[in-house]
């Protein structure tokens, strides 16, 4: 989460940049420098280029010149991100099937469908708790009424260019490597998009009135909801107690999401079954619930069964070795 929030801040400030003037360096160095961040910024500087190409009216050899070094930056910083991968995971990128129509079918509709949850109204859980109940039909009629008084403006041309060739290039990264475009991730080209358009005088208030109900929204959904994931202090608090223990330099297989490896620098692997623990010499079997209301910070397994042997009990987890 901490590295959408640096990239969605500094992308956003590369944008202001290139409205504010022509000079393509500084946007570019920035858009170049957030690959090693997060890999979805591999589309920032095409569509930026592509926005000016269709937009400008400027030399052709011009332009170019002002992006070489953001595209020599680029490179090395995804030649970089990919050797890394290689080294580490042995692939460039994750592995994926051939990408086919249904991959980008399938894509679409993730993409769709997750808007309303993830632009419009933004609630971390179940929209079916009493608040959100009420909140998300207000929020989503606001947000209808303010996209419809929506209008293009010549100034927003290169605005509107921009976040179309940013989520075509999003979609591009589907022959590329396996992920899903959720709007968390495809979202820089569509707020930019939106920017491309102004509201009508008479929508004015309307805007500021849904504003102002998200504000609410979202404040609402920060104190009275965990979305701390493995983040929460209860699995720091466990994490520390094993760490004060654990002295082997073994991986250490687990029914969590890497809570070890956050908290106690220790190396571990998350599994859902015991055949995926088989290759391991050491189980942590955490017994505390996952308190993110999204997110599964621990699998629901069974005690292990014949051939692990408990070897010391936590508040909250046992820590069980192979039985020899």
């Amino acid at each position: 989460m901490h590295a959408d929030i640096l990239t969605y801040a500094l992308f956003f400030a590369a944008v202001c940049l290139a409205i504010r003037g022509s000079r393509r360096i500084w946007p570019g160095l920035i858009w170049a420098l957030l690959i090693p961040v997060k890999f979805i910024a591999t589309t920032f500087l095409p569509a930026a280029f592509a926005a000016d190409t269709l937009t400008k009216r400027q030399d052709w050899k011009s332009l170019v010149r002002s992006y070489i070094p953001a595209a020599i930056t680029a490179a090395v910083c995804l030649g970089a991100v990919l050797a890394f991968n290689v080294r580490t995971t042995g692939m460039p990128t994750p592995v994926q099937d051939r990408p086919s129509l249904g991959t980008f079918t399938t894509a679409a509709k993730v993409f769709v469908t997750q808007i309303p949850r993830a632009m419009p109204f933004n609630w971390h859980g179940t929209v079916f708790a009493p608040f959100p109940r009420i909140a998300f039909p207000i929020c989503m009629l606001l947000a209808i009424v303010c996209l419809c008084s929506l209008r293009g403006t010549p100034n927003g041309k290169w605005l509107r260019v921009y976040g179309i060739a940013c989520v075509c290039g999003c979609g591009f990264l589907l022959f590329v490597g396996d992920y899903q475009p959720v709007p968390r991730l495809v979202g820089y080209g569509l707020i930019v998009l939106v920017a491309g358009f102004r509201p009508q005088k008479w929508a004015n208030r309307v805007w500021l009135l849904y504003g102002l109900v998200s504000l609410a929204v979202g404040i609402t959904n920060g104190v009275t909801v965990n979305s701390l994931g493995s983040n929460d202090p209860r699995y720091a608090q466990l994490a520390a107690e094993f760490s004060s223990h654990y002295v082997s330099s073994d991986v250490v297989a687990t029914n969590s999401f890497h809570i070890l490896d956050l908290h106690a620098n220790i190396a571990s692997v998350p599994v859902a079954d015991y055949p995926e623990a088989d290759r391991y010499k050491e189980f942590f079997w955490v017994t505390l619930p996952s308190f993110d209301a999204v997110a599964s910070s621990v699998a629901k397994m069974a005690p292990p069964a014949a051939g692990w042997c408990e070897e010391r009990k936590f508040s909250g987890g046992i820590l069980f070795h192979r039985c020899t």
